[in-house]
């Protein structure tokens, strides 16, 4: 993360929580279809 040129800490840390809430979005719906298929 250090020596980047570039990037400061705000662009690090947006990019950051915008990659967190997509794999979130992800895990979740992943989950879902998984127990979908377990609880049948």
């Amino acid at each position: 993360m250090l020596g980047r040129p570039g990037l400061d800490g705000q662009q690090v840390a947006h990019f950051d929580l915008s990659s967190l809430s997509l794999a979130w979005e992800l895990l979740v719906d992943a989950s879902s279809e998984i127990d979908s298929d377990l609880f049948r």
